[in-house]
């Protein structure tokens, strides 16, 4: 399921998910950044480095879907971008029932 990416307002990147984790609500795709992602890239860099992942207690991220609708997982959302690999992931937990029935419709068609 294709999904855009913000920081507060801002598109950094799109996406699109496929299931990690059903019965956690998971979710985890590719991220493909837009121009906006090189104000942030160093930042996320950074706390991929020291801790994994750079989440939403460290910028506001915004999933929206493609057809406009706004997730809000309770398990949050994160991308983890290394230097010394060529992709980002981003990934996200605690989404509700129906958001992983979609993917997984989408994923069968």
């Amino acid at each position: 399921m294709k999904a855009n990416i913000y920081i507060e307002n801002e598109l950094i990147g799109i996406t699109n998910f496929r299931i990690a984790d059903e019965s956690m609500g998971g979710i985890i795709g590719d991220f493909l950044p837009t121009e906006n992602y090189e104000k942030y890239k160093n930042k996320i860099q950074s706390l991929s480095e020291s801790k994994g992942i750079a989440n939403v207690s460290d910028f506001n991220f915004k999933l929206e879907l493609e057809d406009n609708l706004i997730l809000n997982p309770e398990g949050g959302i994160g991308i983890t971008d290394l230097k010394e690999f060529d992709e980002i992931i981003i990934e996200s937990a605690g989404n509700e029932r129906g958001i992983i029935e979609r993917i997984k419709k989408e994923a069968s068609s």
